[in-house]
């Protein structure tokens, strides 16, 4: 069930469930919003034990970009690029913040560069 792990942010569950002859079943449950992205994903997947680290990671990783693409143009923000150029941007919109404060006299006694 998706309503399992309550959260605000929860798009998409990745379920482990264990087989016989050391194999492994995952499934991606995803709302309705990112079934679009994950579609390939909501089959299911049988693996070994040996395998089953790296793909779970894989496949957590994409849900979670799919969730990042997903959220951004629901908020119409400037589309997901990468990691690295999101934490600039957070990056600059905290640089901002802060200028404007400064500027106001809020964060007149702290000597900040």
């Amino acid at each position: 069930q998706m309503g399992t792990v309550k959260g605000h942010f929860i798009y998409a569950t990745v379920v482990v469930e264990p087989l016989d002859f050391e194999s492994n079943r995952i499934t991606v449950l995803a709302k309705p919003e990112l079934s679009h992205f994950l579609s390939h994903l909501t089959q299911g997947k049988v693996v070994s034990d040996w395998n089953l680290s790296i793909l779970v990671r894989q496949i957590a990783l994409h849900c979670n970009l799919a969730a990042n693409i997903y959220s951004n143009i629901e908020n119409k923000q400037d589309l997901y690029a990468s990691n690295w150029l999101e934490r600039l941007r957070h990056i600059k919109r905290l640089k901002n913040k802060i200028q404007k404060e400064l500027e106001g006299g809020i964060m007149k006694d702290y000597n900040i560069i």
